[in-house]
């Protein structure tokens, strides 16, 4: 099921499984429209566990249908831990994803997290903005891979940080409200260029940023993934019916 809302296009899916295989036939043909024209595709990878599936259908059943050495490989953010920790996003790609398919080693641009996350905010920036084709002077991603938090955050975008949407930097340093870990994240001016951003979205826990996203203006605009539909490409939502409120379901054919 596919409805248009004022966040952008929802895919509405079944289940996680479900979900996955739409992303991957969403990517495919989102990846051969911008090679075709372009001859490659800049993309910005996402962490989580609904990602994690996706990633999973996409290595192991579309492995020699997209041109995967046409595509350069960033991430949305990172936790500011070494590469093989279980908490990396890279690892988590790398095992899902990267390692399962013909990628050269040139194409990644892990962020570094064992670094120190200040210099490593500014170094990350500064090798997107050399690397990354510009509009007016900013980054454009062909796309920007996006989970979604509990708490509404999107990269490590969290609600007591939205400032991040402002920064003048590419890349930032953000803090997890929990747990005071430190990460690294793209800010406002990359996620609002992109050509195209996606979110995906699953599991019970995460119903109620929905709902408010849809009935509860004020709470809504707490939560900072209510930003990105005020960015200059497409927005699109791919969620399971579990956390869909009926004021949405209800709208869709």
């Amino acid at each position: 099921m596919k409805i248009s809302t004022p966040l952008g296009e929802f895919r509405i899916c079944k289940n996680q499984n479900e979900l996955a295989f739409e992303y991957a036939r969403f990517f495919q043909e989102l990846s051969a429209s911008v090679i075709a024209r372009k001859n490659v595709m800049n993309i910005a990878l996402a962490g989580g566990n609904t990602p994690k599936t996706t990633y999973g259908v996409l290595s192991d059943f579309y492995r020699n249908k997209i041109e995967w050495n046409k595509i350069q490989f960033y991430w949305s953010d990172e936790r500011c831990v070494t590469p093989d920790h279980p908490e990396s996003n890279y690892l988590m790609a790398k095992v899902y994803l990267l390692d399962r398919l013909p990628i050269p080693e040139g194409n990644i641009h892990r962020v570094f997290g064992e670094q120190d996350p200040e210099a490593e905010a500014i170094r990350y920036g500064n090798l997107i903005q050399r690397l990354v084709p510009q509009v007016s002077g900013v980054p454009v991603f062909d796309l920007i891979m996006l989970g979604m938090g509990e708490d509404g955050h999107v990269a490590s975008i969290f609600p007591d940080q939205m400032a991040l949407f402002e920064d003048a930097s590419l890349c930032a340093v953000a803090t997890h409200p929990l747990t005071g870990q430190k990460r690294i994240t793209m800010t406002g001016r990359l996620l609002h260029n992109a050509r195209n951003v996606t979110i995906m979205a699953t599991g019970k826990a995460k119903e109620a940023v929905l709902n408010d996203l849809f009935n509860t203006p004020d709470r809504a605009a707490l939560y900072p993934v209510s930003r990105l539909a005020g960015g200059k490409g497409k927005v699109t939502w791919f969620v399971d019916q579990e956390i869909c409120p009926p004021s949405l379901l209800n709208t869709g054919t």
